[in-house]
C-alpha cells in the first residue's frame, strides 16, 4: 500500500533538530526516530493509551504498526485538539501475540522503529514509586507489568505463592528494544535473595512455603530512565513452563530456517545420550530438535555412511534466540579386536559473518555499524571417503545455560540443496577519524537524494552463483537499483532514489534477490536491519542491531537532499572492453558545503581500482573517466555509484522560518491597518458633534484596543521570528552523500579482422 502525507507547518520548537550545548558538528543529517513507547505492549483485544518520545520530529503526525491489526488514533484534548505524543492504540483480539514494530509518520518521513509487543495475558502499567519493600507492587499470577527502573533503585514486585505451586517470571529488554541490563531477584517477603538472573532470563521458582514472595528488578549498573524499560511477566507453571515469550530477531537470524523446511522437526534428541555407548542411532539425512541440557552436555548420534556421500549440516540455536556457540565432531569409528579407534573427519563450528567491515569503501575510517550477520551457528560440508560407522558429536561451546528450554537446538543433515539467504541494512560511513558513531537510519528520503544499503548473502550448501538484487512497493517518485551481488561473492546494494520533484508518500517496500539455481529461477525474500539505538561514541555503549519487521521507505519535501550527483543523462553508458569510458556527471547544490573539494569514491569491487574523483564544492559538472583496461574489466553489465564526505551548512526546518516570516508580515499589516483606522476613528470623535460623540469616542476606544492587540501580536511574531531563526541557525553536519547509480555496460572488445 501507497501513502501520500501532507506537511502542516505548525509553529512549534519542540524536536527541531538542533545540535547539543558543546557540539560543534553533528554527524549525519537529522532523520527521524522513535524512541520510547509507554507501555511497551498490551494484550490482543483490548485498547491502551500509550505515549511516545522521539528525535528530530517537530509533529506526529500518526503511529504506524508493522501489521494491520493494531492501529493508533491520537488522544484527543477537550477542546478536541489532539494532544502531542500521546494516541490510543487499538490490538485486535486476533493480532499476532509477539513482537511487532511501531513507527511514527512525521514531516521528515518514516521514523526509525520501536518495538511494541502483543501478549496473552493482562497488562498493568506501573508508574508510582514501588523502591522499598513496603511499596511493593502487587503483580498477580498471570499478568504482565511494564516499567521503567528508577536511578540507583531497586523495583520491588510481591505475588502470593503455594508450596511446590511452580511458578516463572520473565524480564523482557533485548526482546523490546530496551537498553536496560536487567537484574531480577525472587526474594522472600523480607527481601532475602533466593534466586537471581544477571541476564534477563527466566526465572523458575518453586516456593519452599506458602506465602508472600518479592521479585527485585534493577539495572546491573543501578542504571534508570525513559530508555531503560522492561516488561516483567509472572506465569504459573505448575504443569509445564510457558512456551517461550516471543522476541525481537537477530540480525544472524535472517540465515534461519532453510527455504521450506517444516516447522517441528521430524526427530526429538533421547537422553541419555553423552556416551559413545549410548549415541543414539540415526540414519541420514536427519532433523533432528534438541537441547544442550544439562549444562556442559555432549549429545552423540551415530549413522553409516557410505564411501562418496557429501552431506551438509547444519545446526541452528543461536540463530533461535538462545546464548549458545554451536559445535559440532565428526568422526570415523573403526573396531578391531574389542577396541574403538576414532578418527576425526570434519569439525564445524561458526557461520563466518559474510563481509568485514569497510568491505566497500577503502577508507581507514570505515568500520561499520553493528550488525552481526554472522553466527555461532554451524553451517558446513561432511564428506565421507570409507564406508564405515560415523560418530557426530555436538555440542556448546558455551558450556549451556542448563535449561531445557534455555539452550535449544535444530539438527540438520541434509543432501545437497543449494540456496542463499539475503538480509539488508542502511549503509553506513565512519566520518572521522577515531569517531565509532553508530546511528539507526530509517529509509526517509529526501526528494533529490539517494540512499544506499548494503545487502550481503549467506551461501547455503555450495551455491556459488550470482545474485541479482531488486526492490518494489516503493512510493511515486522513488526508484531502486541493485547492484548485483557477484558470483563466489557475498556483498551487493541497492541504492534508493527520490526524484527532485517527488512529493511526501510512503509504502512498505520488498527487498528480493534473484538468482539461476540448477537451472530455475529462485528469489528469496531480503529483510532489513536496523541499529537499534543510535550511539554516539560506541566504547561507551554497546551497539545493537535487529531485523525489523517490514522495510517502510518514504519520501519528503519538507526538506530537499543537501545535494544530488547523477549522470548528465538517465541512460545505459555502453563501451568496448578495454576502451576508456568517460561518463559526464551533473550536480546540483541546495544548501552550502564546507571546504573546496570533496573526493567521490566509487562503491563496490568492480570498479575500486577507479582513481576518487575530486569535485570542487560548488561546481555544477564533472566527469568519471574508467579505463577499462586498466581497471580489467570483463564484459558484462554493471551499476556506478560514488560517495563522499563533506561538512554542509544545514538549516533543520528551514521552512517554518518561512512561515514566520509571513506570520510578521501580516501581523506588520494589521498593525499598519488597525493603526490608521484607529487615528481615522479618533480624529472623527474629536469632530463629533454632541449627540454622536459618545458612540464615536467609543469606537474610537474599541478601535485603539485593536491597534493595541495588533501591536502585541506583532511583538510576539518577531519573538517567534527570532526564536526560529535561531532554532534553524545552519549547523555544520557531515553529510554522507550518494550519487544515483550510474548504469554501465561492457561490450566484448571487437572482433580483430580477417587478413
Amino acid at each position: 500500500m501507497i501513502r501520500s502525507f501532507t506537511l502542516p507547518l505548525a509553529l512549534v520548537v519542540a524536536g527541531l533538530c538542533i545540535t547539543p550545548p558543546g557540539f560543534a558538528q553533528q554527524v549525519c543529517l537529522p532523520l527521524p526516530r522513535l524512541l520510547t513507547v509507554t507501555p511497551m505492549g498490551g494484550q490482543a483485544g483490548t485498547a491502551v493509551e500509550v505515549t511516545i518520545t522521539h528525535q528530530h520530529i517537530d509533529e506526529a503526525l500518526e503511529l504506524l504498526f508493522s501489521t494491520p491489526k493494531i492501529t493508533a488514533q491520537p488522544v484527543v484534548a477537550a477542546d478536541g485538539k489532539p494532544v502531542s505524543n500521546r494516541f490510543v492504540v487499538t490490538i485486535a483480539s486476533d493480532a499476532p501475540v509477539g513482537v511487532h514494530d511501531a513507527r511514527i509518520l512525521s514531516r521528515l518521513g518514516v521514523s526509525t522503529p520501536r518495538a511494541f509487543a502483543v501478549g496473552d495475558l493482562p497488562e498493568i502499567v506501573c508508574s508510582a514509586p514501588h523502591q522499598t519493600i513496603q511499596t511493593a507492587v502487587p503483580l498477580p499470577t498471570g499478568a504482565v507489568c511494564n516499567a521503567k527502573t528508577t536511578p540507583r533503585a531497586i523495583d520491588y514486585y510481591s505475588f502470593r505463592a503455594v508450596k511446590g505451586g511452580r511458578v516463572v517470571v520473565t524480564c523482557d529488554v533485548l526482546e523490546i528494544d530496551s537498553k536496560l541490563n536487567p537484574v531480577v531477584i525472587v526474594a522472600d517477603a523480607a527481601g532475602r535473595d533466593l534466586l537471581t538472573s544477571r541476564d534477563g532470563g527466566e526465572l523458575v521458582f518453586t516456593p519452599p512455603d506458602d506465602g508472600t514472595y518479592l521479585i527485585k528488578v534493577h539495572g546491573l549498573a543501578y542504571q534508570g530512565g525513559n530508555e531503560q524499560f522492561y516488561r516483567l511477566a509472572l506465569r504459573d507453571a505448575s504443569a509445564a513452563l510457558p512456551p517461550r515469550r516471543a522476541a525481537s530477531l537477530r540480525v544472524s537470524g535472517f540465515s534461519w530456517p532453510p527455504e521450506g523446511l517444516s516447522a517441528e522437526a521430524v526427530t526429538a534428541e533421547v537422553e541419555p545420550n553423552d556416551e559413545p555407548a549410548a549415541a543414539q542411532k540415526i540414519g541420514l539425512p536427519c532433523d533432528i530438535s534438541g537441547s544442550f541440557s544439562p549444562g556442559n552436555d555432549v549429545d552423540v548420534f551415530e549413522f553409516q555412511g557410505k564411501k562418496g556421500e557429501v552431506w551438509w549440516v547444519e545446526v541452528a540455536s543461536e540463530r533461535l534466540g538462545m546464548q549458545t556457540d554451536p559445535y559440532v565432531l565428526v568422526q570415523r569409528v573403526v573396531s578391531k579386536d574389542g577396541r574403538e579407534t576414532l578418527s576425526d573427519v570434519v569439525e564445524l563450528d561458526d557461520i563466518a559473518h559474510p563481509v568485514k567491515p569497510g568491505a566497500f569503501i577503502p577508507a581507514a575510517t570505515y568500520s561499520g555499524p553493528p550488525y552481526a550477520a554472522g553466527s555461532p551457528d554451524v553451517l558446513g560440508k561432511l564428506a565421507i571417503s570409507e564406508d564405515g560407522t560415523y560418530r557426530l558429536r555436538v555440542r556448546d561451546l558455551l558450556g549451556g545455560p542448563g535449561s531445557a528450554d534455555g539452550s535449544v537446538y535444530r539438527l540438520l543433515v541434509r543432501q545437497a540443496t543449494p540456496d542463499f539467504a539475503l538480509v539488508a541494512w542502511a549503509a553506513h560511513l565512519q566520518m572521522r577519524q577515531n569517531d565509532f558513531g553508530t546511528f539507526s537510519k530509517p529509509i526517509a528520503l529526501r526528494a533529490g537524494g539517494t540512499m544506499a544499503l548494503e545487502v550481503v548473502a549467506v551461501r547455503r550448501d555450495g551455491f556459488d552463483g550470482a545474485i541479482d538484487l531488486s526492490m518494489e512497493g516503493l512510493p511515486p517518485g522513488v526508484r531502486a537499483a541493485g547492484m548485483t551481488i557477484p558470483a563466489g561473492k557475498q556483498l551487493g546494494m541497492i541504492f534508493i532514489t527520490a526524484d527532485e520533484t517527488a512529493t511526501p508518500a510512503w509504502s512498505v517496500a520488498q527487498i528480493f534477490g534473484s538468482a539461476r539455481i540448477d537451472g530455475a529461477e529462485v528469489r528469496r525474500r531480503c529483510p532489513l536491519a536496523s541499529v537499534v539505538w543510535t550511539i554516539d561514541y560506541a566504547p561507551n555503549d554497546f551497539p545493537r542491531s535487529r531485523i525489523t519487521a517490514d522495510a517502510p521507505v518514504s519520501v519528503t519535501d519538507f526538506e530537499k537532499a543537501t545535494a544530488s550527483i547523477a549522470a548528465a543523462e538517465p541512460r545505459v553508458w555502453e563501451a568496448q572492453a578495454g576502451q576508456t569510458l568517460t561518463i559526464p556527471l551533473r550536480i546540483t547544490w541546495r544548501e552550502e558545503f564546507n571546504g573546496a573539494s570533496i573526493k567521490l569514491k566509487p562503491f563496490g569491487t568492480v570498479f575500486s581500482g577507479l582513481k576518487p574523483i575530486d569535485l570542487p564544492v560548488k561546481a555544477t559538472t564533472a566527469e568519471a573517466v574508467l579505463d577499462l583496461a586498466a581497471l580489467k574489466t570483463p564484459p558484462g553489465d554493471y551499476l556506478l555509484a560514488f560517495s563522499g564526505i563533506s561538512v554542509v551548512k544545514h538549516r533543520a526546518n528551514a521552512a517554518i522560518v518561512k512561515t514566520a516570516e509571513e506570520q510578521r508580515k501580516r501581523a506588520s499589516e494589521a498593525v499598519a491597518a488597525d493603526t490608521a483606522a484607529a487615528k481615522e476613528l479618533a480624529q472623527k470623535a474629536k469632530e463629533a458633534a454632541e449627540p454622536q460623540r459618545a458612540e464615536a469616542t467609543k469606537a474610537a476606544s474599541d478601535a485603539l484596543g485593536r491597534q493595541k492587540a495588533a501591536e502585541s501580536a506583532l511583538a510576539e511574531a518577531d519573538r517567534h521570528l527570532k526564536a526560529m531563526t535561531a532554532a534553524t541557525a545552519p549547523q555544520d553536519i557531515l553529510d554522507f552523500l550518494v550519487s544515483e547509480p550510474i548504469r554501465i555496460s561492457v561490450k566484448p572488445p571487437a572482433a580483430a579482422p580477417k587478413p
